[in-house]
C-alpha cells in the first residue's frame, strides 16, 4: 500500500498553519496598496521618502530571517511562532497611532523584523506538522496561502 495515502495531511494542526498563513499574507497585502498614498496624505511624504520607508520592512525581514533560522532550530519552534506571530499582530494594529515619520519608519522596522520572523518560523514550523512523505504537497498548499491572501 503507498505510504503517502495512509498518511494524513490535513490535520487540525496544519489546517490552523495554513489558515494563519493566509491571515497573515492577507495582512500584508492589504496594506501594501493604501501605505503609500496614506503616507504621502498624512505625512506630506515625497515618493523618495515612501519609498525608503517601505523599503525599510523588507530590509528588516530580510536581516531577521537568519537568525530567526538559528533559533528555530535550538528552540521549539511553536512558541517562538507565536511570538512573532503576536509581535507581527501588535504593531499591525499600532500603525493607526503614529503621529511622526520617525516614528513610523521605527514601526516599518519592527514590522518587518516581526514579518520575517513570523514567515521562517511558519515555515520550519509547517514541516514539522506534515508527514515527511507529503512535504511536497503540503508545502504546496502552505505557499497556495500566500496566492489565495493576494488574490482576494
Amino acid at each position: 500500500m503507498n505510504n503517502q495515502a495512509t498518511e494524513k495531511l490535513f490535520t487540525s494542526g496544519y489546517i490552523l498553519a495554513c489558515i494563519g498563513n493566509l491571515l497573515l499574507f492577507f495582512g500584508f497585502y492589504i496594506l501594501m496598496p493604501v501605505l503609500p498614498l496614506y503616507l504621502i496624505e498624512t505625512f506630506e511624504l515625497s515618493k523618495s521618502m515612501v519609498g525608503i520607508t517601505l523599503a525599510c520592512y523588507t530590509l528588516a525581514a530580510l536581516f531577521i530571517r537568519p537568525f530567526t533560522a538559528f533559533f528555530a532550530d535550538l528552540f521549539d519552534r511553536k512558541p517562538l511562532y507565536l511570538i512573532a506571530y503576536f509581535f507581527f499582530v501588535a504593531v499591525f494594529i499600532t500603525y493607526p497611532l503614529v503621529a511622526t515619520v520617525g516614528l513610523f519608519l521605527l514601526m516599518r522596522i519592527l514590522h518587518g523584523l516581526a514579518f520575517g520572523a513570523v514567515t521562517t518560523t511558519g515555515s520550519t514550523l509547517i514541516v514539522d506538522i506534515m508527514p515527511a512523505s507529503r512535504r511536497g504537497e503540503g508545502l504546496g498548499y502552505f505557499g497556495m496561502a500566500n496566492n489565495v491572501a493576494m488574490a482576494i
